[in-house]
């Protein structure tokens, strides 16, 4: 999930701190075991989890913005997705199956309607009908895979309901040649609201810039880190997604700085080192690139598709000549 959090310190861009660089890192997701509701994470560690720092309240629900959790999980959610049709949600793939853990065990309750996490009424809780691996409702990109220190890469996932929400939802970017340096993108969850910190009540949202894939490879030079042509990254002083917020959505803003009621998504939060640090940008999953694929695996299903996302895409990218199911 996303939370909003605060930097502490004096902060410059990326690209001006390309000197001081470290390595470490973290998914931005807080994944529980269906059995314990442990962390997957070590005991003494800042939970894998990512949120929003320095934002401000939505003041309600979004009707598209959905959080992610499990039976028994200790967090009330700990992902976020995106409505992109009344029936699919997107979302990041390591909320559904972390490769370092030899376990499939997916976030499998849809949060819709959620705005304060203590306070669920009005809350519709779906149950994912069949979660189980390499079943047809819980569908990860089948190159996803990690490495180089939790980079996650093609870290796309879709999850299919079982029941139609009468709701808002979102379109997907297709357009390879949006965004563009240096556009505004809003970004949203319910994680932690500062790095090592605690997770926000309600529904938070930042504006984050664009950065190219140049300067954000140059940001992380030094560490283990790698920039895929399928990542995209954003950065703006003292703010940033952080722990809670993967598989939450990043979205184009017009020119009135708003996001309508139907907006775009560009990007899926994915992640990150630290919250809000000043020499990373944070990293998402670039939705143009997978809008293929998405699109491929959403309408060969015609009952959970819609005329507005199967149409043509023009991307070209992101496809996959394997299965739409995942084997870890």
């Amino acid at each position: 999930m996303i939370s909003i959090v605060a930097a502490a310190a004096a902060v410059t861009g990326p690209s001006t701190a390309a000197a001081q660089r470290r390595g470490g890192g973290r998914a931005r997701s807080f994944l529980s075991s269906q059995k314990d509701g442990a962390l997957r994470s070590d005991s003494t560690a800042v939970p894998e989890v990512a949120s929003i720092v320095n934002g401000t309240s939505t003041e309600g629900p979004r009707k598209y913005m959905v959080g992610l959790t499990v039976e028994g999980s200790r967090f009330p959610t700990n992902c976020g997705g995106t409505l992109i049709t009344p029936y699919v949600v997107l979302t990041a793939a390591h909320c559904m199956y972390f490769p370092q853990y030899p376990v499939w065990d997916p976030l499998d309750q849809v949060l819709v309607n959620l705005y304060n996490t203590t306070d669920q009424a009005g809350v519709v809780r779906i149950n994912i009908q069949d979660p189980s691996e390499g079943g047809e409702d819980i569908i990860i990109h089948p190159d996803y895979y990690e490495c180089c220190q939790n980079t996650y890469v093609n870290d796309v996932a879709l999850m299919f309901l079982p029941i139609g929400q009468l709701a808002d939802y979102a379109q997907i970017n297709d357009d390879p040649k949006v965004p563009v340096v240096p556009d505004p993108l809003r970004v949203m969850g319910w994680g932690l609201t500062e790095y090592g910190g605690a997770l926000s009540e309600v529904l938070l949202e930042t504006t984050v810039n664009y950065i190219s894939n140049e300067e954000c490879k140059e940001a992380f030079a030094g560490t283990p880190k790698i920039i895929t042509d399928g990542m995209m990254c954003a950065y703006k002083d003292f703010t940033d997604a952080c722990y809670g917020d993967s598989g939450g959505p990043l979205f184009q803003v017009d020119k009135d700085g708003e996001i309508g009621d139907r907006p775009t998504q560009v990007g899926i939060v994915s992640w990150g080192i630290e919250c809000a640090n000043p020499k990373y940008p944070g990293v998402y999953a670039r939705v143009s690139y997978y809008a293929d694929w998405i699109k491929e695996t959403v309408c060969s299903r015609p009952e959970y598709a819609t005329k507005e996302l199967c149409g043509s895409s023009k991307s070209g990218k992101g496809k996959s000549t394997k299965s739409p199911s995942y084997t870890p």
